[in-house]
């Protein structure tokens, strides 16, 4: 089951005294369960800080992070979570690295479910495979299995799709939208794109430079499924442009 997101006045620095650095200043932000948000903002405002922070991979300097009205203290395993890079162990199939979570978990027997989900992805056929063997794009899909197979109730992906070229990444994006409306969950996805932010998400956080606030959340007001014809859509064009206007003076470039 999908669970929501809860951020209260969460702020990190990192280091003490005159050598300190706050990354994240005063953070408050609500993600409902199911939604998808998607995070954007200037290199080094804290956008993957507060990624981290939300997967329990450390701790806040202040403030406090819920999900499901839970405390978050650690890493759990109702949180996948999808980095740029695949980082696949390249000594184990892609049958294997998905199955590692589980492995480290001690969990019971899921081969169905890994089927399922390489099923999902479009890659059954390829489970004796190695990543060597693999395009980027096919990579990052066993990367996603592998975020996914601990039935995750939210989904963390911080620029998964960045080292893709134009084209896959499009796919990628059609992608992960089918999967996330057939799975129904909680998504925070951190992306330099604006238009792959637009695209996905419900709505759009967009940050302030380092210490990294919240300035405003532009809600996407398109219809969905959605394919890049939504591309055309006036409402598209709107996100986009109010995106782009509150990044300018942070020198954002996409």
């Amino acid at each position: 089951m999908a669970q929501p997101i809860t951020i209260s006045g969460v702020s990190k620095t990192f280091g003490s005294g005159t050598a300190g650095v706050q990354a994240l200043q005063d953070v408050d932000l609500e993600v409902a369960a199911g939604e998808f948000v998607a995070i954007v903002g200037a290199s080094g405002c804290g956008k993957s800080t507060l990624l981290r922070l939300v997967g329990g991979l450390a701790p806040p300097t202040s403030g406090r992070i819920e999900i499901g009205g839970k405390p978050v203290v650690e890493p759990s395993p109702g949180i996948g979570i999808v980095f740029q890079t695949p980082v696949l162990l390249p000594w184990r199939t892609v049958e294997q690295n998905v199955q590692l979570p589980l492995v480290i978990q001690r969990s019971g027997d899921a081969a169905q479910r890994i089927q399922d989900l390489l099923e999902l992805v479009g890659l059954r056929g390829f489970e004796r495979r190695r990543p060597y063997e693999l395009s980027g794009g096919m990579q990052q899909r066993v990367a996603l299995c592998r975020a996914l197979v601990t039935d995750p109730s939210l989904l963390l992906m911080d620029e998964p799709f960045g080292a893709l070229d134009a084209l896959t990444r499009e796919q990628m994006n059609l992608e992960l939208q089918r999967i996330w409306l057939e799975t129904g969950k909680t998504v925070l996805l951190i992306t330099h794109s604006i238009t792959e932010a637009v695209m996905l998400a419900d709505r759009v956080v967009v940050m302030t430079p380092r210490p990294g606030r919240i300035r405003e959340i532009i809600e996407v007001k398109l219809p969905r499924p959605r394919d890049f014809s939504a591309l055309r859509d006036a409402a598209f064009h709107e996100a986009c442009e109010r995106i782009r206007m509150l990044m300018n003076a942070s020198g954002f470039v996409e």
